[in-house]
């Protein structure tokens, strides 16, 4: 086995007012084409490894040194003490459980966070998963020695499992190799108070997931070559001080940012936020096994507080349901490329240079209304995305596309009844 081996007018005034104008080409969406879905892991498949409920959030998969994948998901083996993230281990088309069938997170109610937050008592499943490299880079590669943070989804309950719910998103460490992982804490809840949630049983969560970027919000390796060229262009004129020639040779700031979930008022729909932290911050609240403290990105500043702070959204779709957004970085299209799951039927992707400002959607997949085989009313949920190239958090030119569909009723759900599908993408040339 493997472990022995190793788009509205609103939103359209507020990007405006945010970062200026915005080109045509970074407003449009990428031009796809795609295979069919088909499936990965089914009911049965669930039933042989006695796991009954699984995905029931995002996946996230990192590469090992053997060139295997390790995939990390939220299931259960049916009771509440087994209700956790899971680990198996495959390609990018099949998967199998590791050799310990067990959770390696909790529930805060048997795992509590160290910061004292109960947001994840009730539920706590992730999910997007990342390497710590050296230099603290997040990367999708696995040498065997690197620590491996999740960004687990947490819940608070006030009645059971119906409406009255409050959750975030936590951090949590490994540094074995994913066998277990250690919580550091919640880093993003969402602006409306927890008791408020419970007054109106109503739903509120935040949850998202990485990427990195510079201060302005470009991908790190664009930074680079653009200040390659701008000091190409100032050597050919010999008009530059030597102060100035030592700024912009210095190394941009690298930051976590994070792409979530923040309702705009305890009854308005969801949209999508921004929030970021120093990576060098990041990095030294991981060496003291503590949770970074992230900014929300509010009216054109970094300035609230990613556990309860005010956000403004840079996606907003209002006669729409969005949720679960997972953002990677492609090479080839040299853009950041979100996915997220819209009215629970159907999957969409936008683009953008900076992470504030995003395209027009992209649909990717979209499920009948009802099922076939039940005649129930059918549902898909949890798009998650993996690349095809040496590290999977770079999505590049084709990348796959998963997400978890089937009946929904009072007694079933597409993590028990339904399949986890997945499908080629191709950005077209």
């Amino acid at each position: 086995m493997f472990w022995t081996r190793y788009s509205t007018l609103l939103t359209a005034l507020f990007l405006c007012t945010a970062s200026g104008a915005i080109a045509q080409d970074d407003m449009d969406g990428p031009k796809v084409t795609m295979e069919a879905a088909q499936p990965m892991w089914t009911a049965r498949d669930r039933t042989q490894t006695k796991l009954p409920i699984f995905p029931d959030m995002p996946l996230g998969a990192i590469k090992a040194p053997s060139n295997e994948y390790l995939w990390f998901g939220p299931g259960s083996m049916g009771k509440r003490e087994t209700e956790g993230t899971y680990v198996f281990h495959g390609s990018l088309s099949s998967f199998q459980p590791c050799d310990f069938p067990q959770p390696t997170m909790h529930t805060g109610s048997i795992q509590p966070s160290p910061d004292g937050n109960d947001f994840d008592r009730d539920y706590a499943g992730g999910g997007p998963v990342y390497c710590v490299a050296p230099n603290g880079a997040l990367t999708g590669v696995f040498d065997g020695h690197a620590p491996i943070i999740v960004l687990y989804h947490g819940e608070y309950h006030f009645f059971g499992t119906k409406l009255g719910q409050f959750g975030g998103s936590g951090l949590a460490i490994s540094r074995n190799g994913g066998r277990t992982f250690s919580k550091l804490g919640a880093i993003l809840l969402p602006h409306e108070p927890k008791e408020q949630c419970g007054e109106e049983h109503r739903n509120a969560y935040a949850d998202g997931s990485l990427v990195e970027a510079d201060e302005a919000g470009n991908p790190i390796e664009e930074r680079g070559k653009r200040d390659g060229n701008q000091l190409e262009n100032r050597n050919s004129t010999n008009i530059r001080s030597k102060e100035t020639d030592s700024r912009e040779r210095r190394e941009p700031e690298v930051y976590w940012y994070a792409i979530y979930t923040d309702p705009l008022g305890i009854k308005g729909r969801a949209g999508f936020s921004v929030a970021r932290v120093k990576r060098s911050d990041a990095i030294a609240a991981l060496k003291r096994n503590q949770s970074p403290q992230f900014n929300k990105y509010f009216e054109g500043k970094w300035t609230e507080s990613g556990v309860g702070g005010n956000s403004s959204p840079v996606v907003l779709e209002p006669d729409h349901y969005i949720a679960t957004p997972q953002v990677h970085y492609s090479q080839y299209l040299r853009k950041f490329v979100l996915v997220y799951q819209q009215d629970q039927n159907s999957v969409w992707l936008r683009t953008s240079s900076n992470l504030i400002d995003w395209s027009q959607p992209t649909l990717l997949h979209r499920v009948a209304a009802v099922d076939e085989a039940t005649g129930v009313k059918k549902k898909l949920f949890y798009p998650s995305i993996v690349g095809f190239g040496n590290d999977p958090l770079d999505i590049g030119q084709r990348f796959y596309l998963y997400f978890v569909t089937g009946p929904v009723s009072e007694q079933m759900n597409v993590w028990k009844s339904g399949a986890l599908l997945h499908k080629v993408v191709t950005f077209a040339d």
